[in-house]
């Protein structure tokens, strides 16, 4: 019987990148070589796609990150991996190759029986990439566009249990040009603080109405305060966090010795 070429993409430009290399480890390792033709393609943090010359070994993503590896990556110094770009029509060929080992590139095709994507989060596991192969017209396995994008957005996906008429609790979508975030900054002008804070609020189960509680002026600064962690999840990492906060003391101080006195 002959084997089935399944294109395994993992990677991708989300912050769940790691995870999804030690997700598609494991799939490597179950897939059967007597029946499966396994081809990684690796998506790059920055959207780069390429054909690794290896599959990823790694199945932890605690291990994955802190490996930094070919282990965890399927590359090893040296390696330059094939360019790999999926072409958005049907046809024989799945996937373009661009090798640029030598002056002059050499370009071919790829064909693929089945895609296994193997993506988490955004521009993967949300329809984006179910849509290119929708383009592609080749099977692939998990969710279709749909199903992918309503189960990404988290407000839509309620929106469709309710009208269904399936039990959930109770919620409300904070969208994040409301976030609070206004309030916050306006306490922070408020009491003339400078640098950092943590700004406290309290909710009304009942009402749904906001309160302003507390600034704290030197928040609790651990990896897992809540300062960090916010911080964290708007973007900026713990050791840019230090960074930005030792540069802005110094632009404070540089700001005040300007300041004059009348004579």
């Amino acid at each position: 019987m002959k084997k089935l070429r399944v294109g395994v993409i993992y990677g991708g430009r989300s912050g769940e990148h790691e995870v999804s290399l030690a997700s598609a480890a494991a799939v490597f390792k179950n897939l059967d070589p007597a029946r499966y033709d396994a081809v990684p393609i690796r998506i790059e943090k920055d959207g780069r796609w390429s054909l690794p010359p290896r599959a990823p070994t790694l199945i932890s993503a605690a291990e994955v990150i802190a490996a930094k590896s070919e282990e965890s990556t399927g590359l090893v110094p040296g390696d330059a991996p094939r360019e790999a770009h999926l072409l958005a029509h049907p046809g024989a060929e799945t996937v373009m190759t661009i090798d640029r080992h030598n002056e002059n590139p050499i370009v071919s095709g790829l064909a693929l029986d089945v895609v296994f994507p193997v993506l988490h989060g955004p521009y993967g596991e949300d329809g984006t990439v179910q849509g290119l192969l929708e383009l592609a017209n080749i099977p692939y396995v998990g969710a279709g566009v749909l199903a992918s994008a309503v189960g990404m957005d988290k407000a839509v996906m309620k929106l469709v249990f309710v009208a269904k008429g399936l039990p959930i609790c109770d919620y409300e979508v904070v969208m994040k040009s409301d976030q609070i975030r206004a309030l916050a900054v306006a306490a922070f002008a408020a009491v003339d603080c400078a640098g950092m804070a943590r700004v406290d609020f309290l909710l009304d189960g009942e009402s749904g109405s906001l309160f302003l509680n507390e600034v704290n002026t030197i928040p609790g600064f651990t990896t897992i305060s809540m300062y960090s962690k916010m911080w964290a999840a708007s973007g900026l990492a713990y050791p840019a966090l230090i960074d930005r906060l030792i540069a802005l003391a110094i632009e404070r101080h540089a700001d005040k010795q300007q300041l004059r006195t009348s004579m």
